[in-house]
């Protein structure tokens, strides 16, 4: 099957599927590493929240396809301006 929303990543990594409408306004956690205006990389993002560089990144792509976040061309990421929420 295609993937074409978070969940479906989640669900492809073996992890359940975000609640609806539960916590709807936490932030999770590695996008709190990220702060507004700024660009941070993985290996950056992977030291300060202490995680693994592949867990990092698994969380960054569910992130990109929930419309959080945006990868430069640089291979950095940036929050996104446009609030999935609303």
């Amino acid at each position: 099957a295609p993937v074409l929303t978070a969940d479906d990543v989640l669900a492809a990594l073996g992890l359940p599927p975000r609640p609806s409408g539960a916590g709807a306004e936490e932030e999770p956690p590695l996008l709190a590493l990220i702060r507004p205006g700024e660009s941070v990389t993985v290996d950056r993002l992977a030291a300060e929240s202490r995680l693994p560089v592949a867990q990092v990144l698994e969380a960054l792509v569910a992130l990109e396809l929930g419309g959080r976040v945006v990868r430069q061309a640089d291979g950095s990421y940036r929050r996104s301006h446009v609030n999935p929420d609303s």
